[in-house]
This record gives C-alpha cells, sequence and structure tokens, in this order.
C-alpha cells in the first residue's frame, strides 16, 4: 500500500475453493472500494459450505478495521476466529 512516500507492505491474503462445495477468502477493503469506509482498511474474510446451486450453503463474512502501529499493517484482535 503507498502512504505518500513508499510502499508498505500488508499482511499476506488467501483464497481456498474445493469442487464448489466450500470456500474461504481472505481480502482488504479500501477507503474507495465498493464497499469500504472512508480512511479506514478493512481486511474481510469469506466462507461458503454447501452448494450453492442447490439453495443449501451458508455464508458468513467477517470485518476486521486494520491498525498503523507506525511501521506495519496489523489486523485488530478478533474473538470469532482466533486471528490477530
Amino acid at each position: 500500500m503507498w502512504d505518500g512516500t513508499k510502499l508498505l507492505m500488508l499482511p499476506a491474503l488467501s483464497s481456498v475453493s474445493e469442487a464448489g462445495l466450500f470456500s474461504y477468502s481472505k481480502n482488504y477493503l479500501f477507503p474507495k472500494s465498493k464497499d469500504g469506509m472512508a480512511e479506514v482498511l478493512l481486511f474481510q474474510v469469506e466462507q461458503t459450505e454447501g452448494m450453492i446451486e442447490d439453495g443449501n450453503y451458508s455464508y458468513t463474512q467477517r470485518l476486521r478495521q486494520m491498525i498503523w502501529n507506525g511501521k506495519v499493517w496489523e489486523k485488530t484482535k478478533s474473538e470469532d476466529d482466533g486471528e490477530h
């Protein structure tokens, strides 16, 4: 991410999908993204399980703000997924 003077590294993202039965993805929502918030960097986790085609599936989404610690962006602590 560009801070106006240099590029800053963000925590790595991942995405997994298996035969249309399961998907898990981590994304960033920047302030100018469709669902972004002004002056806030959001970390998004989406998970889908089941068959979407037959309507028998579950979908969860978690959003977490990122905090600048003076050196790197860090995900805020979350109670629901055990990640920091």
